[in-house]
């Protein structure tokens, strides 16, 4: 950087332009030999990520198949129980309705004794 004097006072350097050269022909064919290089590892990279997702999507089907599988059965075990649960209400509501029939039978026994006795007495 030069300073240039202007009067008394020193101004601020200049700062000097610098000239890019053109790039030759042996420079772009450089650059393309880098970007092929890391087109390369790149692509040997993703090989590599495509063989891992694989394998991930495989294990997770795998998995889900047993998910499946397993809920299947609790499905059908709670089928089960369903059916068991309704047989178990249908009995009861039966022994309800007939212990209800018998309390009334022996409700109007028991007025037809008093109204004896009450007879019997008078």
């Amino acid at each position: 950087m030069e300073k240039v004097w202007r009067g008394t006072m020193i101004a601020m350097p200049r700062a000097k332009k610098k000239v890019e050269a053109e790039p030759t022909l042996h420079d772009v064919v450089d650059k393309l030999v880098q970007m092929d290089t890391k087109l390369t590892d790149m692509d040997t990279y993703m090989r590599g990520t495509d063989t891992y997702v694989r394998t991930g999507f495989a294990l997770m089907n795998e998995r889900m198949d047993g998910i499946d599988g397993r809920l299947g059965n609790v499905e059908r075990k709670l089928s089960k129980v369903e059916v068991t649960v309704l047989d178990i209400q249908d009995e009861l509501r039966i022994s309800f309705n007939a212990t209800d029939k018998d309390s009334e039978k022996i409700i109007n026994h028991e007025r037809r004794i008093r109204r004896l006795e009450k007879a019997a007495a008078t």
